[in-house]
């Protein structure tokens, strides 16, 4: 059972998207305050996104999988 556990939490690992966000990119300051905004405002919009990294200026989503028909819906 440890194996299979292995296995589908790296296929996990490798279907998600981080991006990290920064206010200036010379320092590369994390942009804790508007990653907090940007969270409250997808939330509003019902899209569930996951916030990590030592700041909390990181996101996490799910790779989406749809077609170029879905996207003009």
């Amino acid at each position: 059972m440890g194996s299979y556990m292995k296995e589908r939490l790296r296929v996990l690992r490798k279907n998600m998207t981080t991006d990290r966000y920064i206010t200036d990119r010379k320092l590369k300051t994390p942009a804790q305050e508007e990653t907090v905004h940007i969270m409250d405002q997808m939330k509003e919009l019902g899209v569930l996104i996951g916030k990590g990294g030592y700041f909390g200026n990181v996101f996490r989503t799910p790779s989406l999988c749809f077609t170029k028909d879905d996207a003009g819906t």
